[in-house]
């Protein structure tokens, strides 16, 4: 072999070495991103939590504070758990019981067997010392909590993905609880 040859045949291999550390460095920086990581407590804003009120059609203007949020980090297959507490300006009671043929509104000791399944699945995590603010299973399932149900994902026939909303009209509490597994 020439000395350009061996030149050329250690340059390539400290290149490829280098290479191959810049995408451990970038697998790693993924994994911490996407992975098991830190749980956040820190209340959210009303800006990041406007969804929860729009879905259910009472609307983002009547916000007024956010006054609890959990925040798990997301896995690589999306796993997490989500859960906020944000007081609103009022609801009236009649927004409450409408109920249409897709669903709607339903009073906690008034579900349908899908959103009784989903009911479950959340109580799976109540009580939590993550977030002790969030109503109890007993609580959820009386005539003072409406839950508007806005996603629940099946495998077979098992929730493994519920997004609900919780409105406590007696002190205009709403809840959100979203959890993937």
């Amino acid at each position: 072999m020439t000395r350009f040859h061996l030149f050329l045949n250690r340059f390539l291999i400290g290149w490829g070495l280098f290479c191959a550390a810049g995408v451990l460095v970038l697998a790693v920086a993924i994994a911490y991103q996407f992975g098991p990581g830190k749980v956040s407590n820190k209340a959210a804003s009303k800006y990041d939590v406007r969804f929860v009120l729009n879905w259910c059609g009472l609307g983002e203007e009547r916000a007024e504070e956010v006054l609890h949020s959990y925040i798990s980090t997301r896995s690589l297959t999306g796993d997490h758990i989500d859960a906020h507490a944000i007081r609103i300006s009022h609801v009236e009671l009649s927004e409450l019981i409408q109920n249409d043929s897709e669903g709607g509104w339903f009073r906690g000791d008034n579900v349908p067997k899908i959103v009784d399944s989903a009911l479950n699945f959340v109580g799976q995590w109540i009580p939590s010392d993550d977030f002790p603010w969030f109503p109890q299973k007993q609580e959820l399932r009386s005539s003072k909590i409406y839950i508007f149900p806005w996603s629940i994902y099946f495998h077979g026939i098992r929730p493994a993905a519920v997004k609900l909303i919780f409105v406590r009209p007696e002190d205009n509490m709403v809840f959100y609880f979203g959890a993937k597994t």
